[in-house]
């Protein structure tokens, strides 16, 4: 069993992603749920990255790639570190338009071309231990490379920061690990997941948790308090919020929505998305995932000061199994829910945004599968209405 530390459907809208140079995200050239990463340049640079398995002697990722218009110039495609020629990873050559790995400038004896117009699964790992680059192209093998890695560079990233060069190119379905053995990490698809509801909140005090800046309090009677949270992408600049004024050992509870999926998913991403009113002290809150069924919960974000103002950021955390251990199971996903409290609320603390991104198997063996053609929801209870029709490696996939 894999044991992955990062997954990403780029549906949280840079939740948890940096990027630079020409990047966004559609909601059209799609594999799996709402959203992919599109790197879109004129003579220019565009990656994602995050800095998942930052300085880990084994890097391990899987991701999806549609060209829509292939490079014109060698660029760095997949990999760990700055996307800087230099970097080891999966490199395109526009001299042949094939995929090779290497480091910029040696390369494997032989890459395996691509064309526009499919998506191509695509897995990669580098290992210092034994100074080896080993990458796949829909379950096919480019061949070995053996070459000195220097150190364990920064995190994950998709596409590249050096070496100016015309494309268009989408990413979806990313998964990370740091255990040489998950080699490879095959195929699987990733999904979004909102909150749609309130749990069991037990604060109830006056000016304790309000409803952004309205001053209407968050008490036990309320139920619509998941709609300050509920933005997908999640938001980039301030709009609705969850309002801690008060150290509170009480909690706000969120739930969130079902999976309609046929499997349970192999693990799961958190993300929270957060500011605070700023100025003078810090502030100490908590947000945790919980399994309300088995009753375990574990942290997305631990007690910790943080005063970063109006500026948005972002906590995550991975989950290989249930909050406090054991497989993940439908029922224990479906009853996930997160609780937030605060042990120091100065500034107030404000929180924006929650999301759940699920890796799952595919239910087929071809490389590009996502389930069960037909069956297959491209998110938690999202039906026909989204992307009609998705292409997957060559054939359609109606949803």
């Amino acid at each position: 069993m894999a044991t992955p530390v990062f997954a990403c459907g780029f549906e949280c809208g840079g939740g948890h992603l940096t990027t630079v140079g020409t990047t966004s995200y559609s909601t059209t050239t799609v594999r799996s749920g709402l959203r992919s990463g599109r790197i879109n340049p004129s003579a220019y640079i565009g990656k994602f990255s995050n800095s998942a398995v930052t300085g880990a002697a084994v890097r391990v990722g899987r991701v999806y790639v549609y060209f829509a218009t292939l490079p014109n110039a060698l660029v760095h495609i997949f990999g760990f570190g700055t996307g800087g020629n230099g970097d080891f990873g999966v490199y395109f050559k526009s001299t042949d338009n094939s995929l090779y790995t290497g480091n910029g400038t040696t390369f494997s004896s032989s890459g395996i071309s691509v064309t526009t117009g499919q998506w191509y699964l695509l897995e990669y790992r580098e290992d210092n231990t034994d100074n080896l680059l080993d990458a796949r192209v829909n379950d096919v093998a480019i061949p070995q490379l053996s070459i000195a890695i220097a150190s364990n560079p920064s995190g994950i990233t998709c596409g590249w920061g050096f070496g100016n060069a015309t494309a268009d190119l989408f990413f979806d379905d990313l998964l990370v690990s740091s255990t040489s053995a998950d080699y490879p990490l095959g195929a699987g698809y990733v999904l979004s997941y909102i909150p749609n509801a309130d749990g069991t909140h037990t604060t109830n005090g006056a000016n304790d948790v309000e409803r952004t800046l309205t001053g209407t309090d968050i008490v036990i009677a309320t139920t619509t308090a998941y709609q300050l949270v509920d933005d997908r992408p999640l938001e980039s600049v301030e709009t609705d919020f969850i309002n801690i004024k008060v150290a509170i050992t009480d909690y706000v509870e969120i739930a969130y929505e079902d999976s309609v999926e046929p499997v349970a998913p192999r693990s799961v991403e958190a993300i929270v998305g957060y500011h605070d009113a700023g100025g003078a002290g810090t502030h100490n809150f908590v947000v945790t995932l919980r399994d309300n069924t088995g009753g375990t919960t574990a942290d997305i974000m631990a007690a910790a000061t943080r005063n970063v103002g109006a500026t948005m950021s972002f906590g995550r955390a991975h989950f290989t199994t249930i909050p406090g251990g054991g497989a993940w199971t439908l029922g224990a996903f479906n009853a996930l829910r997160s609780r937030i409290n605060a042990s120091d609320a100065s500034p107030d603390v404000y929180i924006d945004g929650l999301m759940l991104e699920a890796e799952y198997a595919p239910l087929s063996s071809n490389p590009n599968s996502l389930g069960e053609p037909g069956l297959h929801a491209i998110g938690r209870g999202a039906v026909a209405a989204h992307n009609p029709a998705v292409r997957l490696g060559g054939w359609l996939e109606y949803h």
